[in-house]
């Protein structure tokens, strides 16, 4: 994995990314891009232009580690579904959805110099009944669900004990960063497919991985 330490550079300076845009020309989405792991790239005179504006080398901004970290989300046991308004009900403004199960086992991939090093297995599940009220599902369309809540239910020792022994704290953000993505567009897919429609393709969930920044 390769990661940028700019969020750390620019707190050791007392740095905004507003000036730093305004002394670079580099654009404010660009930094918060680096600052928060979400870009998939960094262009050279990107990184160029922040070494010299920040006066380190490309050794000072970049971090690596051989490992690889990957996730494959698998369904175990879910059910969701969505009713449409019923004609005959005036009571109800909008459609009826909610999910009566979601429990998805996550595999972390993990791979040393491009080969398999390891997997550890997590197990999620639903943080209690997800139905919202008739008030909110009549807007669901306009303002989308409420956030999803899930938990971790297996501790992740494994996980946990590889991540402090590599001092794997620095790539926190662009792990965590790619396990919300892959997660979410897991998710929505098998709830999707379960409610046999698209109501939850703007669905919002909260779950977390057992590892820590520091």
């Amino acid at each position: 994995m390769i990661t940028n330490k700019l969020s750390v550079l620019m707190a050791e300076r007392k740095l905004k990314a507003t000036r730093i845009s305004s002394d670079t020309g580099i654009a404010r989405s660009t930094l918060s891009g680096l600052t928060n792991e979400s870009s998939k790239m960094i262009q050279f005179e990107t990184i160029n232009t922040l070494c010299n504006y920040l006066r380190i080398t490309p050794n000072d901004f970049l971090l690596y580690s051989p490992f690889d970290i990957e996730f494959d989300i698998q369904p175990v046991d879910v059910s969701a579904f969505c009713l449409p308004k019923s004609d005959t009900d005036d009571s109800l403004d909008g459609p009826i959805v909610g999910i009566n199960t979601f429990k998805v086992d996550i595999f972390v991939k993990i791979s040393k110099n491009g080969h398999s090093y390891d997997t550890y297995e997590l197990n999620a599940g639903l943080n209690g009944d997800y139905q919202p009220s008739n008030e909110d599902t009549s807007s669901v369309e306009l303002f989308g669900l409420p956030t999803i809540n899930l938990d971790i239910s297996s501790v992740g020792k494994e996980l946990i004990s590889f991540w402090t022994e590599q001092s794997l704290h620095a790539f926190y953000s662009l792990v965590e960063n790619r396990f919300q993505k892959v997660f979410k567009e897991s998710a929505i897919q098998f709830l999707n497919e379960s409610s046999r429609s698209t109501i939850f393709n703007n669905a919002t969930f909260s779950i977390a991985l057992p590892i820590t920044p520091f």
